[in-house]
């Protein structure tokens, strides 16, 4: 019967599947595209629905390594078939799953904690610097996005706006991307004055929680000097730097293992999440062992889910896949490549600004036209709406809504560059036309 059951749900329309969904889930679920995608199947970077037509996946990130990759998949069924419980158990999975992301790691960072979500690494970062300091202060980048649960929430203000940061948080401007040539050191200097103030505040300044690409903003890097300098005004406050991987790390941005490794310094707390399961729920909170200890003396952390012999099986299969098919080399070199792709684009059509990021994270504003370059969002949602028929999958992000999207699995190849770029290229010839 609930085969019969689940079979069936495959033959619905996406309409009729969006009224049930509708009726039973709530209202605050959204979904992408005017037209809801149903999904029933993935391989690599490529999504089918009911009907059978396929999609070119250049959004998704949680499928790090591709959708359903066959390593990752046959290790999570082996262990899921041998044992999996939580981690007041010895098990080596997770230990040897430890010991090899903090090679990947700074040498200062020594130490990890595993949990299952980005949500649940960031809210533990910041309970670790609040006990570590004695502080509950926060600094974090305008329009930033580090979790929905309240601990962190709170001062995510790309869910609620400026007007909803709490007295405890203040948020600094998003610097400029590289490309801009703009001093980053002379730029962080801007933190100096909010730094100073909230370390004078009942407060005090707890840590400063960064991405290392600014992705809710509107996909910013982070220009040479920038983080070093606001690691020293920070730490001149008492508080500590969590670099927030989520988004930017396991080779995303190309150059480097982790996105914060592009500027040369080395985090006090260092958060990961989404794509180290590659869609297995986990997240890891990587520091310096003092913290650990300091931490430790007054506080415990337990995860039930966190660490589970299957979450280091995952882990480690992740990992295999990142070493053994070249994938910093291959988001290198693709990176480079969709760089000029969209670089060319942007000079051939009066409606695309600014093209920003890297490796295989990239954003290009959509603009109203090139004198007043002012956002504009409706088209924005045109084009991702356009490319979706034309099947492929990108989105929209930044402060206005008008800066599209690219960030596909890290599996994303030349060829697979060359289809996104040329579809662009038509749907933005057919906009125009229109």
């Amino acid at each position: 019967m609930w085969f019969g059951a689940f079979a069936m749900a495959h033959e619905e329309t996406p309409d009729v599947l969006f009224q049930r969904r509708s009726k039973v889930l709530s209202p605050s679920y959204y979904h992408h595209y005017d037209e809801p995608l149903h999904a029933v199947r993935a391989q690599g970077v490529t999504i089918w629905d009911q009907a059978g037509k396929a999609y070119l996946d250049c959004y998704n990130n949680v499928p790090s390594v591709g959708h359903c990759h066959p390593h990752v998949i046959d290790a999570l069924t082996k262990q899921a078939s041998a044992i999996n419980a939580h981690s007041r158990y010895l098990h080596d999975t997770i230990v040897t799953y430890a010991e090899r992301v903090l090679e990947t790691l700074p040498a200062e960072l020594d130490m990890c904690v595993f949990a299952c979500s980005g949500t649940e690494a960031n809210a533990l970062a910041y309970d670790i610097a609040r006990t570590v300091t004695g502080h509950r202060g926060v600094i974090v980048s305008e329009g930033a996005y580090h979790g929905n649960a309240l601990a962190v929430g709170d001062f995510s203000i790309y869910r609620g706006g400026a007007s909803a940061t709490p007295e405890f948080a203040r948020a600094i401007p998003v610097p400029p991307s590289e490309e801009t040539g703009v001093d980053g050191r002379a730029f962080a200097d801007q933190t100096a004055p909010v730094a100073a103030d909230l370390g004078r505040s009942e407060f005090g300044l707890a840590m400063a929680m960064i991405d290392s690409i600014f992705d809710a903003p509107g996909i910013f890097t982070a220009p040479s000097g920038y983080l070093a300098r606001l690691a020293e005004i920070v730490r001149s406050q008492g508080g500590l730097l969590v670099m927030d991987e989520v988004q930017s790390g396991l080779t995303r941005l190309g150059d480097n293992m982790w996105g914060f490794m592009d500027s040369g310094i080395v985090p006090d707390i260092v958060t990961m999440g989404k794509p180290m399961g590659a869609g297995y729920p986990l997240s890891i909170v990587a520091a310096k062992r003092p913290i650990f200890e300091a931490f430790a003396e007054t506080r415990q952390y337990f995860n039930t889910f966190g660490g589970t012999p299957v979450a280091g099986a995952v882990g480690n299969a992740v990992l295999d896949v990142i070493e053994g098919e070249n994938i910093l080399q291959s988001v290198g070199q693709v990176g480079r490549d969709l760089t000029a792709g969209f670089e060319s684009l942007r000079q051939r059509f009066d409606c695309l600004g600014q093209a920003r990021g890297k490796g295989l994270f990239h954003g290009i504003e959509v603009i109203s036209d090139p004198r007043s370059r002012q956002p504009d969002r409706m088209k924005a949602t045109e084009i991702v709406n356009d490319m979706r028929r034309a099947g492929v999958l990108i989105s929209a992000c930044g402060m206005f809504g008008n800066v599209l999207k690219v960030r596909p699995p890290l599996v994303f190849s030349q060829r697979d560059a060359d289809q996104l770029l040329t579809t662009l290229e038509r749907v933005l010839g057919q906009n125009e036309r229109n």
